[in-house]
């Protein structure tokens, strides 16, 4: 069908799917599979998502997780944003890291529905992960190569100008008189899956936190 139709209709038309039917979709072909895999496409269905619901009756969902004694091992679960929490409400979801040599995964953040998790510990991590537990893909980022002790901090944004997801990692490193000023800037955008060293000014001195939490829209990356 996609030969006879325009591309842009036919991204119209599977945006408006939902995320059940787009990963059946996906073995189409592998056109299919790029695009609806692509970021732009994520954006977009996210976008369509919140659209198509009124105003008044839109809701969050929630991600929980939790360590089952039952089960002995930790389980995630989607809610819908209210006080109440039902069981019979709650979405259980496929944890995909039950092979890794890490027995913990911190959560870093989320967008648009894209989890950034990192297998931090004691300050350094080994690697870091984009999952979208809605439609079960992983996206295992490349290691970096910094073998120093450091500290660091991550951040995980979608560029609306080049349609891209962007994880942003400032490292400090340790230096033989405490930490080295000013911190290592890197950036890997998911299109292109490599880390590159931010060019641009960034502050010697900094809390981490605060940085991430005021300063981070106000840099072109």
């Amino acid at each position: 069908m996609s030969d006879y139709l325009p591309q842009e209709v036919l991204i119209k038309i599977l945006a408006r799917l939902p995320p059940v039917s787009l990963i059946k979709f996906r073995c189409v072909s592998k056109s299919w599979s790029l695009l609806i895999s692509s970021p732009f496409f994520i954006s977009m269905e996210t976008e369509q998502a919140i659209l198509s619901q009124p105003i008044d009756t839109r809701t969050e969902q929630i991600i929980v997780r939790r360590y089952s004694k039952a089960q002995n091992s930790k389980v995630y679960t989607v809610h819908i944003d209210n006080e109440e929490f039902p069981d019979d409400k709650s979405i259980k979801i496929e944890y995909l890291f039950r092979d890794s040599t890490r027995f913990y995964y911190r959560i870093v953040c989320s967008c648009n529905g894209v989890l950034c998790l990192s297998d931090v510990l004691f300050g350094q991590a080994d690697s870091t992960l984009l999952w979208n537990p809605m439609i079960k893909r992983k996206v295992t980022l490349s290691v970096l190569d910094t073998m120093e002790p450091y500290m660091f901090v991550l951040e995980f944004e979608f560029d609306v100008e080049n349609n891209d997801y962007k994880l942003v990692r400032m490292a400090y490193v340790r230096g033989d008189y405490g930490y080295l000023v000013p911190p290592k800037v890197e950036v890997n955008a998911l299109s292109i899956g490599n880390w590159r060293e931010f060019s641009g000014e960034v502050p010697a001195n900094c809390v981490v936190e605060y940085f991430w939490s005021e300063r981070r829209s106000r840099y072109n990356l």
